[in-house]
């Protein structure tokens, strides 16, 4: 965490003091804001690490901020509210947020939290320079050095959950992923979501990838999971490019 940027939003100043300290004395470099209009001003200028988000803000709610917040960059996320039921975990983490924290917390969970997050961020960036292209079918690549899907020449907008699971299919090309799995390697051991999370977003992902329900591309395994099937042609042209 030492010398990390972090940005905390949190309209609770007693909080909010709190967990500047906090990240100060761990080393990093902590900048709170009380609301979301603030945040969103400062990351026109600079991008932090990784940021810590209310969810009951004064001027725009923290689901708002944090849609925002991902359009504008691939940023690490993390929820911290009193809203504990599951349905709202579910929505931050649908819009894309990594963690989520529920008040009253201990301060060794948010730093415990914080470290893995940033950790796992970390390794994906250093995997992704050692990945490139992948041909999914005529006209859809998917770039993992940079997190970006081409869709007939055009860049297709793909929220960080949802690159992250289509990548965790593409790596696992050809065999079934069990929705647990992927709830692991996208979400992470600490997520206490449902396994609708990855429906949902495999739903939004062949939406935006122009595949319809009777698309054998990223094919449902009922009861279990997904698999993503490559045609012999496609994947064949792919080890062409690579070679």
């Amino acid at each position: 965490m030492k010398d990390k940027k972090i940005f905390i939003v949190e309209d609770d100043k007693n909080i909010r003091q709190l967990l500047e300290r906090i990240f100060i004395l761990e080393g990093a470099k902590a900048t709170s804001f009380e609301n979301g209009g603030q945040l969103l001003k400062t990351l026109e200028r600079t991008i932090p690490d990784i940021i810590l988000l209310d969810i009951m803000l004064p001027d725009v709610d923290g689901y708002s901020i944090c849609k925002k917040i991902l359009e504008k960059a691939r940023i690490p996320v993390i929820m911290i509210t009193a809203k504990s039921h599951i349905d709202d975990k579910i929505k931050g983490l649908e819009l894309g947020a990594d963690d989520y924290i529920t008040k009253p917390f201990h301060v060794r969970e948010v730093i415990l939290r914080v470290n893995k997050l940033l950790q796992r961020y970390e390794n994906t960036s250093h995997s992704n320079n050692i990945n490139n292209a992948r041909f999914l079918a005529p006209g859809i690549t998917v770039y993992l050095d940079d997190y970006r899907v081409a869709v007939d020449g055009e860049d297709k907008k793909f929220s960080p959950r949802e690159f992250e699971l289509l990548k965790c299919l593409v790596e696992r090309k050809g065999r079934i992923v069990t929705r647990e799995q992927i709830l692991d390697d996208v979400w992470g051991l600490d997520f206490y979501g449902d396994v609708r999370t990855v429906d949902l977003n495999i739903q939004r992902i062949r939406k935006k990838l122009g595949f319809g329900r009777d698309d054998n591309i990223i094919e449902t395994v009922f009861g279990v999971g997904y698999r993503l099937n490559i045609p012999d042609n496609i994947d064949k042209n792919m080890d062409k490019t690579e070679g």
